[in-house]
C-alpha cells in the first residue's frame, strides 16, 4: 500500500500506511497563560506572571480498512502503538527538524463511513511544551559570543575538560548570572553542568556540594548570547551543547 498524506512518527515508529494523516492544524506556539491582578476601582487588570501551558497537538487521520471488522482491529493496533506511560518523541513530516515530546491523550470526533474511520488524534506535550530543533555545540576557552536561533529558551549542558590543575570553575552569561564549581581539578578531569536537570557531575559522579550556593542557573535566550569563563582559561576547554527550542 502506498502511503497517502503526511508521515507521523511516534516513539520511533511511523504510523501504519493504513493511517492517512489528512491534516495537522497550524499552531502559533505553545499556549500562554497569564496571571492577572484586578485593580480596585479601575477597569482592566495588571499582568502579573506569564506561564507556558500544556501544548495540545491535534492530528486529523483516516483509518483505511476492507470492512468494519478490520477497522476495529486496526484501531486496536493503533492504540497499542500510541499509548505510553511517559512522553515520547513525536515528529511530523511537514515540520522537518522539529520534535515534540508528548503523550497520546485520546481519539476524538471519531466517525465511520463505510470501511473508513475518521477522527482526530490528540497528543499533549506537558513537561516540555516547546518544539525541539537541531542540536548545536559551541567550544571556547575564555569568552564566546554566538547567536541562538531558537524562539524559546534552551537549557544547555556545559562540559569542561581540564588540562591543568585548578581549584575552581566559573561561567557567566550576559546577564551576570554565574555558575561556580569549587573542586580540586587535575589534568584529565571532566566537569559536566547539566542545566536541564540541575546536576553537576565530576568524572561521571554527581557532586552537588561542589556547586557554590551563590550560583544561578541560566538558559540560553533567543538572540545574542555571551558566555565568559572567569577562572583559569588556560586550564580548561568548555563545550556548550544545546538544542534550539521553538515556541
Amino acid at each position: 500500500m502506498t502511503r497517502i498524506g503526511k508521515t507521523v512518527t511516534y516513539d520511533g515508529q511511523d504510523l501504519p500506511e493504513w493511517v492517512i494523516v489528512r491534516n495537522t492544524p497550524l499552531q502559533l506556539g505553545a499556549p500562554i497563560e497569564w496571571s492577572l491582578s484586578d485593580i480596585p476601582g479601575r477597569p482592566g487588570a495588571i499582568p502579573v506572571r506569564r506561564k507556558t501551558g500544556v501544548r495540545r497537538i491535534p492530528i486529523d487521520i483516516t483509518i483505511d480498512a476492507k470492512d468494519h471488522i478490520e477497522l476495529k482491529q486496526r484501531a486496536e493496533i493503533l492504540a497499542g502503538m500510541l499509548v505510553r506511560d511517559k512522553e515520547k518523541p513525536l515528529q511530523i513530516s511537514d515540520e522537518p527538524d522539529r520534535t515534540y515530546y508528548a503523550l497520546f491523550d485520546e481519539l476524538v470526533d471519531f466517525s465511520k463511513s463505510g470501511n473508513l474511520g475518521e477522527g482526530q488524534l490528540i497528543f499533549k506535550a506537558a513537561r516540555q511544551p516547546y518544539k525541539e530543533g537541531p542540536g548545536q555545540v559551541v567550544e571556547f576557552n575564555d569568552t564566546v559570543t554566538f547567536p541562538y536561533l531558537g524562539t524559546a529558551e534552551s537549557w544547555p549542558i556545559i562540559m569542561v575538560n581540564f588540562s591543568a590543575t585548578t581549584t575552581d570553575y566559573e561561567i557567566e552569561n550576559q546577564e551576570g548570572k554565574k555558575l561556580t564549581v569549587l573542586f580540586e581539578f587535575s589534568s584529565g578531569d571532566e566537569l559536566v553542568i547539566n542545566t536541564k536537570n540541575g546536576k553537576v557531575l565530576i568524572n561521571g559522579e554527581e557532586n552537588k556540594q561542589a556547586l557554590h550556593l551563590s550560583s544561578r542557573w541560566f538558559p540560553l535566550e533567543p538572540g545574542e548570547n555571551i558566555l565568559t569563563v572567569n577562572t583559569d582559561t588556560a586550564a580548561q576547554t568548555t563545550t556548550v551543547g544545546y538544542n534550539e527550542m521553538y515556541l
